[in-house]
Parts: structure tokens; sequence; C-alpha cells
């Protein structure tokens, strides 16, 4: 229930937020899924990660704010909060 009131407040191992500036000055916050010497992978949506090469990176460092939005405890009901937090304690990320 923290997570979803407070999502900053603390983050899971391995969903810590990482911000990733490239050398066109894009950047980017997401979680790491992996770090090599060739590249990066962040996660960029349930389904979807994207790759940056290492020689395409200007800076990488981590990030304080989580990807998950602020203010979801407000936009659901009660009801709708309570399904949700029953949902993601059964999956198997809220199982640990």
């Amino acid at each position: 229930m923290e997570s979803v009131i407070y999502p900053s407040a603390s983050f899971v191992r391995s969903y810590e937020p990482m911000i990733v500036v490239t050398k066109s000055g894009d950047e980017y916050s997401s979680a790491l899924r992996r770090d090599t010497p060739d590249e990066v992978l962040l996660a960029t949506g349930p389904n979807t990660e994207m790759r940056i090469a290492r020689s395409d990176i200007a800076e990488m460092r981590p990030g304080s704010v989580s990807v998950m939005p602020a203010g979801l405890d407000e936009q659901l009901s009660r009801q709708e909060l309570a399904d949700l937090v029953a949902f993601l304690k059964g999956t198997k990320w809220g199982a640990k």
C-alpha cells in the first residue's frame, strides 16, 4: 500500500529508477534491466525494452523519482485501491 501511495519513498531492488542521458541529449528514466560493457537495457513498459549502446551514453545516474505515477490513490475508489493491493500481493512480485 505504501508503494502505491508514496511510490518514490523506497524502491524494490532491481526496480530502482535510472536516468540515462544520451550524447544526442535524449533523457530516459526507467528501471535498468541489464547493464553490460556494450549496452544498457531499460524497461520502458510491461513488455517493452530499450537498448542503448554504451558509446551513445553521455551520463547515467540513479533517479530519485519512481516510474510509477504519484497520486494513483487519489484516482481510484477505496474498493479499486483494495482490489489493486490484493492483485499485487497475488503476483510473483508481490509475493516476495
